[in-house]
């Protein structure tokens, strides 16, 4: 997903260096120091209905790395990282590398809660699932709404709120 500084801090007023820019949004967290993004996983495990964390990091069943959504760790069968991704037990969802409003992190697969941002659609507080896209434009994540993809930057991480996801709050999604 591309997002420009400016959906992320009003820089209309100021005059910011590159340097300055950098480093408010380390300190609002929009990105974690050195500029890169983790990339990270989660999975759901659809036979005891919970997530676990970190699954990139599963190395031949050992504890310690992959967690629970409480921080313990999890229990697991699966010797690395593509045993996860080739087993129809678990929904693996990718980190975006953006937070929300508040600071928690958004996964594909959650679910955000609209604050009519996105001048492309007219409902306000409305709910939207997170996706992963690709196209012959690129890739990145987007945002759905209304059963409408509404385009890439469709994530708004100075208001859009995480409410829940689609395994634990489908009912978020009914209209």
């Amino acid at each position: 997903m591309i997002v420009s500084v400016e959906d992320l801090i009003d820089t209309s007023d100021m005059k910011m260096t590159d340097e300055e820019i950098y480093q408010s949004l380390v300190e609002l967290g929009y990105i974690e120091e050195g500029g890169l993004t983790m990339i990270k996983f989660r999975a759901w495990d659809n036979s005891i209905k919970a997530y676990l964390y970190n699954v990139q990091d599963a190395y031949d069943t050992l504890s310690g790395f992959v967690k629970y959504d409480d921080g313990k760790d999890a229990d697991y069968d699966e010797c690395c990282f593509g045993d996860f991704l080739d087993n129809k037990r678990y929904d693996v969802e990718q980190f975006t590398g953006l937070k929300d409003v508040n600071g928690k992190e958004i996964y594909e697969g959650d679910i955000i809660e609209f604050f009519g941002a996105n001048k492309k659609i007219k409902a306000k507080n409305e709910f939207g699932i997170i996706v992963y896209k690709a196209d012959r434009y690129g890739a990145g994540f987007n945002s759905i709404i209304q059963n409408k993809e509404h385009g890439y930057g469709g994530i708004n991480i100075a208001q859009d709120i995480v409410v829940g996801n689609v395994h634990e709050n489908p009912e978020l999604l009914k209209e």
